[in-house]
């Protein structure tokens, strides 16, 4: 395995460890301090308003008019419909629905990279595919229970709108990652994701709900993270990944979310320990090892 690939696999990993604590401290957050709909909004301006503050200490490069429209673009499938809508989605339809459809991104990556981006899919890459997807779902079930469905048609279709507009994110934004810094591709991507929710900024924050009133030393911390965190330092490490990946193998990763997101709700006390979450989780890995580990040249033509 080539360094670039390393880098790649560390890069994406430690975003899904990030994305994964986020979870249950996103609940906290969204249960005692700010609304969804709020705290996507100060995800996308504090995002971008660390990554403008960056971009003045990394230099940036030339952004052309055809790059700055495919910015456009991919700031709306990257970070609106994917943060936006997943919480618009989340709030008519269940955890573990949501959590359930999630691990469909990485096979809509797979076919979406086979058919624009000449990504083969090989039995290799299907089987481990499954086997995430088996595993993740088994995670989450374990932890719902029985009743812990009660999902709208409506909110479901949302999350796999989400999950959709992810994958087309990871699959074919490869090309943009290799002609500019992943600083310079973020900056102009939230900013261009918060000027295009700017006319719902009203009524979104003047809502009754928005803000609860329960924001202590413990809650200004838990936001910090999820801005600086779980936005800013995610979406910095995943425009690296994507410029050194395989948009799959990147993908696969995301399976990683519920193991972490189950052994973090272990420490806070939000769940208890079993062992159908450690079988869950060896289906999960066998997975991404058998993306991650598919030869190159099986796996369109070596792209990293």
């Amino acid at each position: 395995m080539t360094k670039e690939r390393l880098q790649g696999h560390a890069c994406i990993f430690a975003a899904n460890v990030i994305f994964g604590v986020y979870i249950p401290i996103s609940k906290y957050l969204m249960a005692h301090c700010v609304s969804g709909e709020a705290l996507t909004l100060a995800r996308m301006w504090g995002a971008a308003a660390l990554f403008w503050t960056a971009s003045l200490f990394t230099g940036g490069d030339r952004v052309g008019r055809r790059d700055l429209a495919l910015m456009f673009v991919f700031s709306l499938f990257g970070v609106v419909m994917n943060q936006g809508v997943f919480i618009y989605g989340l709030g008519k339809t269940s955890p573990v629905d949501a959590s359930v459809i999630v691990t469909m991104t990485p096979l809509m990556v797979l076919l979406i990279s086979a058919a624009f981006m000449g990504d083969p899919v090989t039995v290799r890459k299907a089987v481990g595919v499954l086997s995430g997807a088996a595993g993740a779902i088994w995670l989450v079930l374990s932890a719902g229970g029985a009743g812990g469905s009660s999902g709208t048609v409506s909110g479901n279709l949302l999350i796999l709108l989400s999950g959709f507009s992810s994958a087309v994110y990871f699959a074919m934004s490869k090309p943009l990652t290799s002609r500019h810094s992943p600083v310079t591709l973020m900056k102009w991507m939230f900013l261009f994701a918060s000027l295009m929710l700017l006319p719902v900024t009203p009524s979104v924050l003047s809502a009754p709900g928005a803000f609860k009133g329960g924001f202590g030393l413990e809650g200004a911390a838990m936001l910090a993270y999820v801005v600086a965190g779980a936005t800013f330092v995610t979406y910095l490490l995943i425009a690296m990944a994507i410029k050194r990946m395989r948009p799959t193998t990147m993908a696969m990763y995301n399976y990683i979310q519920p193991f972490v997101a189950s052994m973090a709700a272990i420490w806070l006390g939000q769940d208890s320990f079993s062992w159908v979450k450690v079988a869950a989780a060896a289906l999960v890995f066998a997975g991404v090892y058998l993306v991650t580990s598919a030869p190159a040249a099986a796996a369109g033509g070596g792209a990293r």
